[in-house]
């Protein structure tokens, strides 16, 4: 797992790699914590797959302060609710963009672990990854989704749309020295409306430190993929 740290507004952004100098250096004195990431299912449209694997190949944390623009999250349904939208202005583009090369963002790689959200209903979860991050304030996290397989109930496939391959949460939650914090990020396929496509969305309602965790080992690692 590698640790990239971006510091520059560029039309590409600027990563630098672990131990040198960023923007970052001094947020949390020094101190480190370590997040066991998590991935859930709310059982929105769930039940209409067989199987709906989903690859994550990169998480990113904002810190609190400087330039603190994180933004709204994602839109989510009310009450399991079919989406209406699909997050997209008038002209086609999608709205609100992730800016990656954006001032502080922590991005963190992982080795393309795989997992089937039908395995992971409800309080289910499975760790995607121990990061080792700084300590602080935290009010945003975007997970980056690699790939999607789909197969509904009656045995077709389908794709689902993931707005700029990026989820967005916007939560705050706080990193101590020392701690093991969990962090459960809830993701759901949830239906656009009349179209027939399924989105892929973060369900902000189920997410961050404080929910509830069945552990369940639901991972297939990026080289069992291929």
């Amino acid at each position: 797992m590698n640790r990239r740290t971006f510091v520059t507004a560029t039309a590409g952004g600027i990563a630098l790699t672990a131990g040198c100098t960023s923007s970052l250096d001094g947020f949390g004195g020094g101190e480190r914590g370590t997040v066991r990431f998590y991935v859930s299912d709310e059982p929105n449209r769930i039940d209409d797959f067989e199987t709906l694997d989903v690859t994550v190949s990169a998480v990113a944390f904002k810190p609190a302060g400087e330039d603190d623009e994180s933004g709204g999250n994602e839109s989510e349904t009310d009450g399991g609710s079919d989406a209406s939208n699909e997050s997209e202005t008038d002209d086609g583009n999608e709205s609100d963009a992730p800016e990656s090369g954006r001032g502080g963002w922590d991005e963190y790689d992982l080795d393309d672990p795989t997992v089937d959200l039908t395995q992971l209903k409800g309080p289910k979860a499975t760790v995607l990854d121990e990061l080792d991050v700084p300590t602080g304030e935290y009010v945003a996290v975007d997970m980056f989704v690699a790939d999607t397989h789909a197969v509904l109930t009656d045995g077709t496939e389908t794709t689902l749309k993931i707005p700029s391959e990026r989820l967005k949460i916007r939560t705050p939650f706080t990193v101590a020295a020392d701690e093991e914090l969990d962090f459960v990020y809830d993701i759901a396929p949830k239906k656009a409306g009349q179209s027939g496509r399924y989105i892929l969305t973060p369900v902000i309602s189920e997410s961050g430190t404080e929910a509830e965790i069945e552990e369940v080992d639901a991972t297939r690692s990026g080289a069992e993929n291929e």
